[in-house]
C-alpha cells in the first residue's frame, strides 16, 4: 500500500527546482539537542520544523503537519524508494539531535524510519495534556532573554512570542494573559530598556509595550550612526583649516584674538574684547 505522505516538489521531479539547495546549511545555526525535557520541547520543535522544511527541504510545512497528524504508524514497506531515502535522512538528523529519553524513543522506532520517529516525538511531547501545557508555560515564564544585549534581546523576544503563540493555540481556554506577557517582557529586558518601560508602560497593554520596545530599538540604531564624542572616526563634515590672508599665509591676528592678553601685561585693545578688535580690523571675513 502506497503511503499518503507526499514528496517535496523537488524530489517528485515536478515544477521549477532551480532554487532547491541554494542555501548552504553549513553556515546556518542548527537546533540545539533535545533530551526529553518538556520545558525544552517548544523551542526545539519550532526550530526543527523550520530546519526540516526550509534548511533541509525534506517536506513543506503542510506535508510535515500531515505526518504529525497521522494516528497510525508509518512503515518503510509502505513507502516508495525516494520516501525511504528521506526517512533515512530524517532519522540520521534526529539521531544527531536527540539525547536521553528522546533518543531512547527514536531507537525504539523502526530503523532508518525518521518519518515515524518524528511522528512519535510530536505525539509524545506536543499533545495538549496538562503536563505538556505546564512545561510550555514554565518555559514561557522562565525564558532566557540573554545577557543584556539589545539586539540579542529582540531576537530572543521573537522566539519567546512563538512559544506564547503555540501555548495559546494548544490551550484556547487558558491563553497567557496580557498582564503575564507584559511582566515577562519587561523583566527580561536590558536594564536601560527595563527602566524606560517601567516608567512609561504602567497603563499600556502588551501590544503597546511591544511597539514601545521597537521604537526604543529604532532610536538606538539611529543614534549609533553618529560617532561618539572623542571618536577618531572620519566624518563627512570637512575639517576646518586656519584662516589665511590674501597671500596664502596664516592670518595670525585671528589666533591672537582668541588667545587674549599675554602674561601680566595689559591688552593693547584698550578695553575692547580681543575678538571684537580682530573683527574691527576686518581680519575675519564672512561675518
Amino acid at each position: 500500500m502506497q503511503s499518503a505522505v507526499m514528496l517535496p516538489l523537488a524530489m517528485q521531479g515536478q515544477g521549477d527546482t532551480s532554487t532547491t539547495g541554494v542555501v548552504d546549511i553549513r553556515f546556518l545555526g542548527q537546533p540545539e539537542s533535545f533530551g526529553g525535557n518538556d520545558g525544552d520541547w517548544p523551542t526545539f520543535v519550532v526550530k526543527m520544523r523550520g530546519y526540516i522544511t526550509h534548511a533541509l527541504g525534506l517536506f513543506s510545512a503542510q506535508q510535515l503537519a500531515e505526518i504529525e497528524g497521522k494516528t497510525e504508524p508509518v512503515f518503510l514497506k509502505d513507502l516508495d524508494g525516494r520516501l525511504q531515502k528521506i526517512a533515512g535522512l530524517l532519522h540520521y538528523v534526529l539521531l544527531m539531535k536527540l539525547t536521553g529519553p528522546a533518543l531512547t524513543l527514536l531507537l525504539r522506532c523502526e530503523a532508518s524510519n525518521g518519518i515515524e520517529a518524528w511522528r512519535q516525538l510530536v505525539h509524545r511531547y506536543d499533545h495538549a495534556d496538562p503536563g505538556a501545557s505546564a512545561g510550555r508555560l514554565g518555559a514561557i515564564l522562565r525564558f532566557n532573554f540573554g545577557n543584556g544585549d539589545l539586539q540579542d534581546y529582540l531576537h530572543r523576544l521573537s522566539e519567546w512570542e512563538v512559544l506564547v503563540q503555540r501555548y495559546d493555540t494548544a490551550n484556547p481556554l487558558e491563553e497567557v494573559s496580557d498582564a503575564v506577557k507584559r511582566t515577562v517582557l519587561i523583566q527580561g529586558a536590558p536594564e536601560l530598556l527595563k527602566s524606560h518601560l517601567e516608567v512609561g508602560g504602567g497603563n499600556m497593554n502588551y501590544e503597546a509595550i511591544r511597539k514601545a520596545v521597537e521604537e526604543y530599538a529604532s532610536s538606538k540604531r539611529e543614534w549609533s550612526l553618529f560617532p561618539a564624542a572623542g571618536s577618531t572616526a572620519s566624518s563627512s563634515v570637512p575639517e576646518k583649516t586656519p584662516a589665511t590672508n590674501s597671500e596664502g599665509s596664516m592670518d595670525v591676528s585671528v589666533l591672537a584674538a582668541f588667545a587674549g592678553p599675554k602674561g601680566k601685561g595689559k591688552s593693547k585693545s584698550k578695553g575692547k574684547p580681543a575678538v571684537a578688535k580682530a573683527l574691527g580690523k576686518g581680519k575675519v571675513r564672512g561675518f
